[in-house]
């Protein structure tokens, strides 16, 4: 799976970085350098901007080996090249698509640093020069115990819009369903939501755009759901919300569902979750409509991903 994935990358590597590599190839590496540490190119191949480059070395390249895990190097230069062909195909993407660096939620997750009120301002300024809420589809590759996943926020922009039409009722108040007892009456003036269970199956639902309301997608490999991913992103987008835009807004499935697709391809082995999160950005970025409604309506995501699978063998 690894080396089918690569050959496809490959198929599409500018002359100018072929050229390049075949000369680091001709070169034996000095004694006194670690052949490992040796950089065999800089992606994007022409980018002079530094910060937003990643360089792949002769290490990484042994992570494409049957059985190997794909490392951070190699999802973040894969998502950057998957990102890079869907804006070639559909200029309409281009400006409307954030992806998050590897470490991001492992650090949104992770114990706060002395002095800080939570993970949150450990990762505040990320995204200073970014508007998220300006993104139509944020991408954030998740690595926990050892098994990537990817999780897909979209149309974050309409949460400004609900913040907007609640401010006509500041009496309001937004109480969780699930924190009430059965039996009792919610507090007054307010408006009860839902929790984060996912609604079952009805064969008689109308069909939903899904475009017209922000979701948390989560597509896994192994399959299961994920309300702790979905309550962690929330948490995060609500902080956003405060400290970027002055809102302050409780976000909850209401406002922002979760849905994972429990139909996409799954992983016959222990190792190929990396080359599975990089196959769903790219199917779902060829045609993100499309797969989202699809998703949110719980129809043929797999009949979709399965056909273009077929297509880059």
């Amino acid at each position: 799976m690894h080396c089918q994935y690569l050959r496809h990358i490959e198929a599409k590597r500018p002359s100018a970085a072929e050229e390049i590599l075949a000369k680091k190839k001709r070169s034996p590496a000095p004694e006194s350098i670690d052949s490992s540490e040796e950089t065999l190119f800089i992606y994007p191949f022409n980018s002079s901007i530094k910060s937003k480059s990643i360089a792949v070395r002769a290490e990484d390249a042994s992570r494409l080996n049957d059985g190997e895990f794909l490392n951070d190097t190699l999802i973040e230069f894969g998502l950057k090249y998957v990102q890079a062909n869907a804006e070639v195909r559909n200029a309409a993407l281009a400006g409307q698509v954030y992806i998050f660096n590897t470490f991001f939620y492992q650090r949104l997750v992770a114990k706060p640093s002395k002095g800080q009120a939570n993970s949150y301002e450990a990762i505040k300024n990320w995204t200073a020069k970014i508007d998220l809420f300006s993104m139509k589809y944020i991408i954030v590759p998740i690595n926990e115990n050892l098994h990537w996943h990817l999780a897909i926020i979209t149309n974050p922009g309409l949460l400004l819009r609900r913040a907007n039409e609640s401010e006509s009722d500041v009496s309001l108040e937004l109480v969780d369903g699930s924190g009430i007892d059965e039996g009792k009456s919610p507090p007054a003036n307010s408006i009860v939501i839902g929790s984060d269970n996912e609604p079952t199956k009805n064969p008689k639902m109308p069909f939903i755009n899904g475009s017209e309301k922000p979701y948390i997608l989560c597509l896994n490999s192994l399959g299961g759901t994920h309300s702790a991913v979905f309550s962690v992103l929330r948490s995060y987008l609500q902080q956003v919300l405060l400290s970027r835009k002055g809102i302050s807004m409780t976000l909850t499935s209401k406002e922002i569902a979760g849905k994972f697709s429990s139909k996409c391809p799954k992983q016959d082995n222990l190792s190929d979750c990396g080359v599975y999160l990089l196959h769903y950005a790219e199917v779902f970025l060829r045609n993100p409509e499309t797969i989202l409604d699809a998703i949110v309506n719980r129809t043929d995501d797999k009949d979709l991903c399965g056909r273009h699978q077929r297509q880059i063998k």
